[in-house]
């Protein structure tokens, strides 16, 4: 098995990895605005902090998969694993606004909502494409 396949294995470093990474999504959503860095540039016209809920929420399907997918899948499944997870991933990130909204420190915005929303999309089908799917199954 070559080193970067067993490194993309599914197994408890990945689980581990992942559970860190909802802590910190926690942190920086729930956190009040003074525990938070205030950045205030833009990049092609996308503030900033729409860039960083991208770039917050983009790891959140490859980390699932690798932490929770079995290890021989087939592309067909590995496809619908993916299609969960994405629709986990835009239920956490829609959870964390609906949250906000009741927090006095934070606000609830759509616009941040779309920004995790296309960034999930966009993990899980980098996640199909670049992740082990179809190398794992075993064909007949």
């Amino acid at each position: 098995m070559s080193r970067v396949k067993q490194f993309l294995r599914p197994g408890w470093p990945w689980k581990a990895a992942f559970v860190l990474y909802i802590a910190a999504v926690a942190y920086l959503c729930f956190g009040s605005g003074d525990d938070l860095p205030s950045v205030t540039f833009s990049l092609f016209g996308i503030p900033a902090d729409k860039l960083g809920h991208f770039l917050m929420f983009l790891p959140f399907c490859p980390l699932a998969f690798l932490a929770f997918s079995p290890l021989r899948v087939k592309s067909w499944r590995c496809a619908g694993i993916l299609a969960i997870i994405t629709l986990c991933g835009a239920a956490m990130a829609f959870g964390t606004e609906l949250v906000q909204y009741f927090l006095p420190t934070r606000a609830m915005e759509m616009k941040d909502f779309a920004a995790d929303s296309a960034a999930i999309v966009l993990g899980s089908l980098g996640s199909f494409l670049c992740l082990p799917c179809g190398g794992r199954s075993q064909t007949r």
